[in-house]
């Protein structure tokens, strides 16, 4: 099977946000931060700087976070 990067996952919870960076089943990133009134400014903190193919999103703030991502 053909891999085309490393993929983000991104949970979005109502007291913090992980993040953590896969690649062929190695973790190649963690992070976490309080989700804060502007989980979207949290958001692009925690991916600054990361390259992924593809990021995920989980959690009861994943939708808010899908609505701003850019088309594919």
């Amino acid at each position: 099977m053909s891999r085309r990067g490393p993929v983000a996952g991104i949970d979005i919870g109502s007291r913090s946000i992980e993040l953590v960076v896969v690649e062929d089943g190695n973790i190649l990133h963690t992070a976490k931060a309080p989700t804060t009134f502007a989980p979207l400014a949290q958001c692009r903190r925690l991916l600054d700087g990361v390259m992924a193919a593809k990021i995920v999103a989980t959690g009861y703030g994943r939708k808010l976070f899908a609505e701003t991502r850019p088309e594919d």
